[in-house]
């Protein structure tokens, strides 16, 4: 039996589409999610196509039923059900794992502040905490929006809010942490989730 090119090319094209499925983290570093996902789609029917053609010259050159029918009719069911079943970024399981760990930083940062008043009377100056900062360098790298802590001028008062990717505004103070489908008031000027 001689080598089939257009299953080799085929092969090939699948494995290009598993490398994208399986190294999307590393991808994302430097592609856009809209191009990965293109890349992948692209590649994995480049390879269905590919095996179809490979199957289409294979039932020319042999008429009678074989394994090698079986299989490439099997491989390239295997192709399309990876297609739909192992899509890079998985359709906005990215962006709620990110809110995710942006809501567990920002009630932690509601912590931070409560045992900072226990310490010392007042709310003025948590901010500049170095696990604040860390909170707060953690909650920018996952891209929460427009983040804010705003404090009381008398120390007794404060709030902090950020724009989640999928669920709005998610605000904390001393009595509340919730979320808002409107920006809420907390402000230089008005210290409490509303």
């Amino acid at each position: 039996m001689k080598t089939n090119k257009f299953l080799i090319l085929s092969v090939v094209f699948v494995v290009i589409t598993v490398g994208i499925s399986f190294f999307e983290g590393f991808f994302s570093d430097f592609l856009d999610e809209n191009i990965i996902i293109l890349m992948f789609y692209i590649s994995g029917l480049t390879g269905v196509v590919l095996g179809v053609i490979a199957l289409r010259q294979h039932k020319r050159e042999s008429k009678k039923f074989s394994i090698y029918s079986v299989l490439l009719v099997t491989f390239i069911a295997t192709i399309i059900l990876f297609l739909i079943v192992m899509p890079p970024c998985q359709c906005g399981s990215r962006p709620r794992a990110r809110d995710a760990r942006i809501i567990a930083d920002m009630y932690q940062l509601r912590s931070i502040a409560e045992d900072y008043y226990d310490n010392n009377d007042s709310y003025a100056g948590f901010e500049k905490d170095p696990v604040a900062i860390e909170i707060r360098e953690d909650i920018v790298e996952m891209k929460g929006a427009n983040l804010a802590i705003s404090i009381g001028p008398d120390g007794k008062q404060y709030c902090a809010e950020v724009l989640t990717h999928t669920q709005g505004w998610y605000c904390v103070d001393n009595n509340i942490d919730e979320y808002y489908s409107d920006n809420p008031k907390c402000s230089e000027y008005y210290y409490m989730c509303e």
